[in-house]
């Protein structure tokens, strides 16, 4: 996405790497996933960018922001993107996510009712307690940087198979570096997400919120959430999208359109 505009603010947490497109309307915060970076958005934002501003942060700990200095809770992320936001003189604002992006979209939302006018996320997991440490397995830490770069092979399976069926293989090395930067303290992000209270925060969510469903992994999990939905809540179902990166490539489009029409 050459014509982003990249920005360096500093937060309560470090300086956080910012990259803004398209100008006018209300600003539209993009959050993006555990392990990757902004760049999650390459093919999207384009399309949400025509008489709009797009902010795309860099969680700290991610991309090309400093390093998180040690693990933190959805409640801390949310508050360094405010300083981020209110850096670039950023006031009111939308905000869309995706997994724990959304996570962190719903955490601004009730933070800052007067500030955050819509809020979409893509999945909104509700873990109990019996599947948690389960769970937090699966996500458990990477293996450890090794001579024989396994590590890397490890990295490479993990985005090969998230990757939809015939899409560019160019994306899965972006990927991947996205992921090697976020080595080897994105697993927290993990553990928090799991943890985190969403059958608690959700209602509290005064704005329009939005809350699409892909078929993937924590679908189950994204449909307890659904009840637990301020009145007036929108739900979108994808049956047909079953690994949430189709969201962002073999469907994008069918993507912007619903976050266009609920954002306008």
């Amino acid at each position: 996405m050459s014509s982003s505009r990249r920005h360096l603010v500093d937060t309560r947490l470090g300086q956080m790497h910012v990259r803004t497109l398209g100008e006018g309307g209300v600003p539209l915060v993009l959050l993006h996933s555990q392990v990757v970076s902004s760049r999650w958005y390459d093919d999207l934002a384009p399309l949400l960018a025509g008489d709009r501003l797009i902010v795309m942060p860099d969680r700290i700990g991610y991309g090309d922001s400093d390093p998180a200095p040690r693990q933190l809770s959805f409640s801390e992320f949310a508050e360094a993107t405010i300083d981020g936001l209110d850096a670039l003189g950023v006031a009111e604002f939308d905000t869309a996510g995706i997994h724990s992006g959304g996570i962190e979209a719903i955490e601004l939302a009730v933070q800052l009712p007067d500030r955050v006018r819509r809020v979409a996320t893509i999945t909104a997991p509700v873990f109990n307690d019996e599947e948690r440490p389960a769970f937090k397995e699966m996500f458990g830490p990477p293996p450890e940087f090794a001579d024989d770069a396994s590590h890397l092979e490890f990295a490479w399976g993990w985005w090969h198979g998230a990757q939809p069926e015939g899409y560019d293989l160019e994306i899965v090395q972006t990927w991947l570096v996205d992921h090697l930067k976020a080595w080897p303290n994105y697993w927290w992000t993990f553990v928090e997400g799991i943890d985190y209270p969403m059958a608690e925060r959700l209602p509290q969510v005064t704005q329009p919120l939005l809350l699409m469903v892909p078929h993937d992994d924590i679908h189950e999990q994204t449909e307890r959430a659904i009840p637990l939905l301020p009145e007036g809540s929108e739900v979108i179902d994808l049956p047909h999208m079953t690994k949430v990166m189709e969201i962002l490539t073999t469907h994008v489009e069918e993507s912007a359109g619903y976050l266009k029409r609920f954002f306008a």
